[in-house]
């Protein structure tokens, strides 16, 4: 599959060369940031209180997560009635052990597709800026992005808000 716009400037960012294959990266796993592998266990999810644990961090949840949280628990516990698995998300593979899902059960699903999780992560954050107001440190807190990031979500939705087409309501 040929690699994005996107995808090139990265691999370009990073010094390597973006017709070369990519070359495996043995420390990936080392230098993932704390939650970003997907084996959240169910305690770290408050649902009564809208708060999920990530990383020791306690965030509140955005009516969106918390909806699809709720139901992915009923599915799971529909499918899988006796298991004991302890993380969020476990599949037919998963489900009899006490194992986390591999990264691959989770991003193969959105291989070759035009959105991807980082796009879906992106669109998430500008859309929570555009519903909630564009606050950076509701942003900060709800997705746990550095302040920078935050501010920058915060200025794009304010943008968003303030151009003719936002301002006045639907044509009658």
């Amino acid at each position: 599959m040929p690699l994005t716009a996107a995808a090139i400037r990265r691999r370009h960012r990073r010094g390597e060369d973006p017709r070369r294959p990519a070359r495996p990266d043995p420390g990936r796993r080392a230098r993932r940031p704390p939650g970003g592998h997907p084996d959240r266990d169910i305690d770290d999810v408050d649902l009564p209180n809208r708060r999920l644990t990530i990383a020791g961090v306690t965030r509140p949840l955005d009516e969106l997560t918390h909806h699809a949280i709720s139901q992915w628990l009923t599915e799971r516990r529909r499918r899988w009635p006796g298991t004991t698995n302890p993380h969020l998300i476990i599949n037919k593979q998963t489900a009899s052990t006490t194992r986390p899902v591999s990264e691959n059960a989770l991003t193969t699903p959105f291989r070759g597709r035009a959105a991807g999780l980082e796009a879906l992560r992106i669109d998430r954050q500008l859309d929570e800026a555009l519903n909630r107001g564009p606050d950076p440190l509701h942003l900060a807190a709800v997705f746990g992005i550095d302040d920078t990031t935050a501010i920058r979500y915060a200025d794009a939705a304010r943008r968003l808000l303030t151009t003719p087409a936002e301002q006045h309501g639907p044509a009658s």
